[in-house]
């Protein structure tokens, strides 16, 4: 059997430099777990018993918690992640505020290796100024655990005046666990799913900028079900900005050359609800912003929903109602509905599309419908135009997309149309 290690396993290092992995087939990186030996959860009912959880402690939130006043350090750490299994019970976490920069990981967990459901994180406020890579969200900095019907309401403020910032309403980076050893068959995307977030975002990173409403980069995850209400601000002034309603920049291929191993190679994006406002100042070499996702690698996304509103300015843009770039992945029977303001400047390098400001000829498209206005010329038109009229009728959804109301309230998808 073909092992993950060495062909799927890449340098953390140009991970973290923000490499596009243009070239790349393969890619992942090596993540730490801790075995948990606890048999019992671990009842939680005070902000002290939550400030005591071990990164092993399976969890069961008994009560609501107020941290009102209390300046939040986030719980456990990249190199001792909480490996556990929290479970809400349905509890709110409220007002958690970060000011500090802590480490490079902050949210109410630094880093999640292990499963959180049923949390309610509500009117949190992350607000710090960096000179180093961070990594920020409501629930974590980082995760590669399983996360599922989590609602978290809050707003981010990074400053980052020498660095890169990873940022979303969950979590700023979501990433799949990869060891050394494992082989293609035994691999298992961790799952996002069934989740609601909302807030805002304002970034300020002096490198690369990720930045999505869910998450800033996500890595071999699947991402299903899940609603998305987010205002999302970035400026970038020397490297790229990635920006996306829903993921600023995904990859999504480790399996991608080991078709013969898996039943498939697909890690799904799909049935998810995105309502966007994005505004971004890009100064630097170039930004890529979608409604859905702002760079998109070896992506598979199916029914989804994006509307949203994006203002940016800036030398070099790709601009999508879905994707700002899109590279060997496949796009089908979603809806965007957009509207697009672009600054003009002198020797401006623009790229705005109905669907992806780039893609390279092996991305492919089938039954994807949208809606775009924009103050300039739409270079590249794909997909199929709609009208407000056809969106506005639920059996659009139910008959013509046949999406599955398990995951879709129509009746909120018609609500969020634009004027």
């Amino acid at each position: 059997m073909k092992k993950l290690a060495g062909m799927l396993v890449a340098s953390l290092a140009l991970f973290l430099g923000g490499c596009s992995f243009f070239t790349t087939t393969t890619t992942s990186t090596t993540v730490t777990t801790t075995d948990n030996e606890n048999t019992d959860p671990v009842e939680i009912w005070t902000i002290e018993d939550l400030q005591s959880i071990t990164s092993s402690d399976d969890v069961e939130l008994m009560a609501d918690i107020d941290l009102q006043g209390v300046e939040w350090e986030p719980l456990c750490s990249h190199e001792s992640p909480y490996a556990g299994t929290f479970n809400g019970n349905g509890h709110v976490i409220s007002n958690m505020t970060i000011t500090l920069k802590n480490t490079d990981f902050n949210g109410l967990f630094a880093s999640i290796t292990g499963d959180v459901s049923n949390l309610t994180i509500e009117n949190y406020s992350i607000s710090y100024t960096s000179t180093f890579l961070t990594f920020a969200g409501g629930l974590a900095g980082e995760l590669s655990g399983d996360v599922t019907n989590v609602f978290v309401d809050g707003d981010i403020t990074i400053i980052n005046a020498m660095s890169s910032s990873y940022v979303g309403l969950l979590a700023g980076l979501i990433q799949a666990p990869v060891t050394s050893t494992m082989t293609a068959t035994e691999f298992v995307p961790n799952t996002i799913s069934g989740n609601q977030v909302i807030g805002s975002i304002d970034v300020q990173s002096k490198y690369f900028a990720y930045v999505g409403g869910l998450a800033g980069k996500t890595y071999n995850t699947e991402i299903i079900g899940n609603e998305v209400f987010a205002q999302i601000d970035v400026s970038c002034d020397i490297y790229r900005a990635y920006v996306g309603g829903l993921v600023g920049h995904h990859y999504g291929g480790v399996l991608i050359g080991y078709e013969d191993y898996v039943d498939t190679s697909d890690i799904m994006i799909t049935d998810n609800t995105i309502i966007s406002e994005i505004t971004v100042s890009a100064n630097g070499t170039q930004a890529s912003i979608g409604g859905l996702i702002g760079y998109s690698q070896f992506g598979v996304m199916i029914d989804n929903f994006a509307v949203s509103t994006i203002s940016v300015s800036g030398s070099s843009l790709n601009i999508g109602a879905f994707l700002g770039e899109g590279w060997y992945g496949r796009l089908e029977n979603s809806v965007s509905v957009t509207d697009v303001s672009v600054t003009l400047q002198e020797d401006q390098t623009l790229f705005v599309s109905s669907l992806a400001g780039f893609m390279n000829d092996e991305f492919t498209q089938e039954t994807n419908y949208y809606l775009i206005s924009a103050n300039v010329t739409i270079d590249t038109v794909l997909g199929l135009e709609t009208s407000k009229a056809s969106l506005s009728v639920e059996t659009f959804y139910s008959t013509v997309l046949n999406w599955d109301e398990t995951y879709f309230d129509f009746a909120l998808l018609m609500e969020n149309l634009p004027e």
